[in-house]
């Protein structure tokens, strides 16, 4: 629609490439058409009152590749959400942005 569409994903990093699992949906439909898309990442630490963030943008595809397809599946990439996942994503990242935010000393 005319709305973005933010969704929790499991992912895995091989190198500068981001992959992700998807069953059948948003996001495959998405990988189909190569869209643009935008991934973020963040981590903050309440203790120490720090944190960081790191957004891509690129876009998304459907990983088809049967070499690429053999390593991807050896990747730590377990989804948590329940039901069958089959399809493997591929990020191709076009720009990269992040930011650490730390209590002034």
């Amino acid at each position: 629609g005319e709305w973005p569409l933010i969704l929790p994903m499991n992912f895995a990093l091989d190198g500068d490439t981001v992959y992700f699992r998807s069953a059948t949906g948003s996001k495959l439909d998405a990988a189909l058409r190569h869209d643009r898309v935008t991934f973020q990442v963040d981590h903050i630490d309440e203790v120490w009152e720090e944190g960081w963030s790191l957004l891509a943008f690129g876009h998304l595809h459907v990983v088809e590749d049967v070499d690429e397809l053999a390593r991807v599946r050896s990747l730590p990439l377990r989804p948590w959400a329940s039901g069958d996942k089959p399809h493997y994503l591929r990020l191709d990242i076009l720009f990269l942005s992040g930011r650490r935010v730390a209590f002034p000393t």
